[in-house]
């Protein structure tokens, strides 16, 4: 259905007995443990099948990270007075805020994350954000 993507995965496969280390959009580098032995079945270090999945998911996993951590220090100095951060992970900001504070902030993250993601990725693919501001974080409403 998606064939860049298994030429992606293709092509990390056959890197995976040569390259030393594989990089972020940001350039950050994460080395490979050397291939010692692929008689482990299970696809844990110094297995073959561990670099192909690092090599894989490295520059993805990676560049999402160095996205968040940009969008971060863009939004934080930004929001209002009383919004508190509480949670990043992933791919998600989590605050507690008012209802005066709550679509400012709103606008402060989203713009951060969109400004970051052409900053990174450049206008080549559109960022799609989801947000909500609810009323509590347990279960929403049916």
């Amino acid at each position: 259905m998606f064939p860049a993507v298994k030429a992606y995965q293709v092509r990390c496969a056959e890197l995976a007995r040569t390259e030393e280390c594989v990089y972020t959009v940001t350039g950050q580098r994460r080395f490979l443990p050397p291939l010692k032995d692929d008689a482990n079945e299970f696809g844990y270090w110094p297995s073959l099948e561990f670099r192909k999945r690092v090599l894989v998911n490295t520059p993805i996993l990676g560049s999402s990270a160095n996205l968040l951590i940009r969008a971060v220090t863009k939004f934080m100095p930004k929001l209002p007075a009383g919004v508190q951060i509480v949670n990043l992970v992933h791919d998600e900001v989590d605050a507690v805020v008012t209802a005066a504070t709550a679509e400012p902030a709103k606008q402060i993250i989203t713009a951060a994350f969109e400004e970051s993601f052409a900053e990174l990725f450049g206008h080549q693919l559109k960022v799609k954000l989801e947000t909500k501001i609810r009323k509590t974080w347990g279960v929403p409403p049916g």
